[in-house]
């Protein structure tokens, strides 16, 4: 989801049709989601964008995109070619946490053995965040003036 989302959806209507100089979305090992931008020149449009994302995924479902491109790129994030010194530093971070080698591969397992119909199963999560997620602006005060949302705090 996160490679779709990024370099599809949000590559194209935020980096190349809004003019930021950058977007993506992350899901992180603890279950928080994030969409982000930068240096974006129109963060009220980027967040329209961020709200939208399960509409996209819905239309990726019914598209004959080829979704074992997406697969092998997801994948290929798993295992990256990294030093001895990097390999360290993840190795500690891991067992920190309490990732032990037998959830990396049930992650393994879980992504290779993925079917795009299974990408439907976010649309819910993504709807949630885009109803009640937060979200966090630095920008001019001219763009905050803009932006649709509940509650704006400023410095």
């Amino acid at each position: 989801l996160a490679q779709l989302m990024s370099y599809q959806y949000l590559w194209n209507e935020i980096r190349v049709l809004g003019g930021a100089y950058g977007c993506g979305f992350i899901v992180a090992n603890n279950g928080n989601i994030m969409f982000h931008s930068y240096r974006d020149p129109s963060p009220a449009n980027s967040l329209k964008v961020f709200r939208k994302s399960s509409e996209f995924v819905k239309e990726y479902i019914k598209s004959d995109e080829n979704f074992e491109k997406l697969i092998i790129s997801a994948a290929a994030l798993l295992e990256p070619l990294i030093d001895v010194s990097k390999e360290q530093k993840l190795a500690d971070m891991d067992y920190f946490c309490g990732i032990t080698y037998e959830d990396k591969c049930k992650i393994k397992k879980e992504l290779l053995e993925m079917k795009k119909e299974d990408l439907l199963d976010f649309c819910s999560v993504l709807d949630n965040v885009a109803e009640n997620g937060f979200a966090c602006t630095v920008a001019p005060k001219a763009h905050i003036d803009t932006l649709d949302v509940q509650k704006i705090y400023t410095l």
